[in-house]
């Protein structure tokens, strides 16, 4: 991909160049594209941050991709990469426009994951 052709051609890839691919392939529609760029990120020793998570949550949502953008954000929790508005609702955007309502209010209403933790460890 682009990032080991830079690499090959010894330009200096750098998170901003990263995350400039993955918004540009969020802004053309091209979701698989913009997945494969933030997982190059680690390839050439780079850790994502959250402006290329959610460029790469949004264009999910636009694909309609509601699985791979509850995974990226699953992801950004195990990289320690700190979610926020536009992680949760990306992710919640996703999932609406995949008509999954009840992952919809579970992403935006904390309260609800304490309980459904909750739940689950007493089951």
């Amino acid at each position: 991909g682009l990032l080991n052709t830079m690499a090959w051609e010894a330009v200096e890839a750098d998170i901003i160049s990263c995350n400039a691919s993955i918004s540009a392939s969020e802004k053309g529609g091209e979701w698989r594209r913009a997945l494969s760029f933030i997982s190059g990120t680690t390839q050439v020793a780079l850790q994502p941050d959250g402006a290329g998570c959610n460029a790469s949550i949004s264009s999910c949502a636009k694909g309609l991709r509601w699985r791979w953008a509850l995974n990226l954000l699953t992801a950004m929790d195990l990289a320690i990469i700190r979610q926020d508005v536009i992680s949760r609702s990306a992710s919640a955007g996703a999932c609406q426009r995949s008509s999954k309502w009840q992952r919809v209010l579970f992403l935006l209403n904390p309260h609800m994951a304490s309980l459904r933790g909750d739940a689950i460890s007493r089951s």
